[in-house]
C-alpha cells in the first residue's frame, strides 16, 4: 500500500495534537498528561479515527473507542481542600458525602445518579496497578478511573465502549493485546 506524504503529514500533525507519540516499537503512545500515559499498537490505528473531546480518544475501526480526560479541582469546581483521591470514591457512591458541603454533595449525588441510568447499575471494582490505584464501573460498558498516590493534581477518567474492564486493566498495564 502506498501512502501519500500528505497523508503521512496529516497523520502526524494528528498524533502532535492529540498528545500521541509513534514510536519505533510499534507502539504509539496516548499522553493524558505528564503522568497518565498509555501504549498501543500503531496497526491497530489503521482506518481508526483520532480525536479529542475533552482529551485524547480514538475510535477504532472496529467500533470499539477509548478516551481519557483529566479531572482536576479546578474543573470540577471543588475547592482546595478536597481531596482529589476521594473523588472516585464520592462519584461511585463508595463513600458517603455527608462530610462535604451541599454544593459538592448534590454534585456527586447527581453524577451517581447520571452514572446509573448511563451504564444501567454498573458494577464497581477498585484495584491497584503498580503505583496507581483504579476504580471501575462497568456493565455494557466501562468507565474508570485512575488515582496515582505520587500525585494530587489531578486524576485520569477513562470512558470506554467494545473494551471490558478486563481489557481496560491489560491497556494500563501495558498489555497491549486488548486493543488489537
Amino acid at each position: 500500500m502506498i501512502i501519500s506524504r500528505a497523508f503521512r503529514s496529516a497523520v502526524m500533525a494528528a498524533l502532535l495534537i492529540t498528545g500521541m507519540e509513534a514510536q519505533a516499537t510499534g507502539l504509539t503512545k496516548i499522553f493524558f498528561s505528564g503522568y497518565f500515559s498509555v501504549s498501543i499498537p500503531t496497526e491497530s490505528l489503521d482506518g481508526a479515527t483520532i480525536f479529542h473531546s475533552d482529551g485524547p480518544g480514538i475510535k477504532f475501526s472496529d467500533g470499539r473507542h477509548f478516551a481519557g480526560a483529566l479531572i482536576t479541582r479546578e474543573r470540577e469546581s471543588l475547592g482546595d481542600e478536597f481531596e482529589l483521591a476521594d473523588y472516585p470514591l464520592y462519584l461511585f457512591g463508595l463513600k458517603d458525602t455527608e462530610t462535604l458541603d451541599q454544593q459538592e454533595a448534590e454534585k456527586f449525588t447527581r453524577s451517581l445518579a447520571e452514572l446509573r441510568a448511563s451504564l444501567g447499575h454498573p458494577a464497581f471494582e477498585q484495584i491497584t496497578i503498580n503505583d496507581a490505584t483504579v476504580y471501575f464501573a462497568c456493565a455494557d460498558r466501562c468507565e474508570a478511573i485512575v488515582v496515582q498516590h505520587q500525585q494530587d493534581e489531578h486524576l485520569l477518567h477513562i470512558t470506554s465502549r467494545g473494551f471490558s474492564q478486563s481489557d481496560l486493566i491489560a491497556i494500563l498495564q501495558g498489555g497491549n493485546d486488548a486493543i488489537k
